[in-house]
């Protein structure tokens, strides 16, 4: 049977885990982490090192995912909750993007399209590893994927108000504008807020003058009318199906 989601809000974690991970840490270390961070596996894990079996997914870009899979020795008796789980590191610089997943996670997760943050520190987190790598070859598929987006945006949306906040006390040039939920800043934002700092830079060398800020968060013509388009959502951001899993 498929685990229930219980989606856990961001910051929440035990005591006993470290509030950074670093990205050379040895697997053993790694695996000490996961027997605290994935429920059930404290109680069932006796030696580690051969019980839990490790498997990096994906390193570079600022990060890497590594997969974490059970392999005990008496697995008829016992029955854990997640059977794998996925540690996500990501280094310094990355740690704003990071928590602005986290917050996007949990909001998915209480509708159901996303697996839940089972424990996170500063710069990693923690999930189940769950599913497949998604596939679209038929109309079917097609609108099942559109049912998964259009859960997404009928999510609660308001857990990205901390991060506006944040970036517009970074940006004296976003504070002059009386910038509103729909402007399309935010979208820029959805990437990585480095990708602010050329255009709307702090005062001083590399700033952009005031008016090309306010010509890039004007929409002009092109700015939505219909109360659909007008919503502000939160929104996957490259919503193709290598990024995707089914479960």
């Amino acid at each position: 049977p498929t685990p229930p989601i219980l989606p856990i809000p961001p910051g929440n974690m035990s005591p006993s885990l470290p509030a950074t991970v670093s990205l050379d840490a040895s697997d053993d270390e790694l695996r000490a982490i996961m027997v605290e961070a994935v429920p059930d596996w404290a109680e069932l894990v006796t030696d580690a090192k051969s019980e839990i079996t490790v498997l990096p997914l994906t390193e570079g870009g600022g990060g890497k995912t590594t997969k974490f899979s059970l392999n005990l020795a008496d697995a008829a008796e016992k029955i854990p909750t997640y059977k794998a789980a996925v540690l996500h590191v990501r280094t310094k610089e990355l740690e704003f993007r990071r928590s602005r997943m986290s917050g996007a996670q949990a909001a998915w997760a209480a509708v159901g399209v996303s697996p839940p943050i089972l424990a996170e520190g500063d710069n990693w987190s923690v999930d189940p590893f769950q599913g497949m790598q998604s596939r679209v070859t038929s109309r079917d598929e097609a609108f099942a994927l559109g049912e998964v987006v259009a859960k997404m945006h009928s999510s609660d949306a308001s857990w990205f108000g901390s991060f506006r906040a944040d970036v517009l006390l970074a940006h004296p040039s976003l504070q002059k504008l009386g910038l509103g939920d729909d402007c399309q800043i935010w979208q820029c934002l959805a990437r990585s807020q480095r990708r602010l700092k050329k255009p709307c830079g702090a005062e001083g060398e590399g700033a952009w003058p005031q008016e090309v800020v306010e010509a890039f968060c004007d929409y002009g013509p092109f700015k939505p009318v219909h109360p659909v388009m007008s919503r502000v959502v939160a929104y996957h951001g490259d919503c193709h199906h290598k990024n995707i899993i089914e479960v």
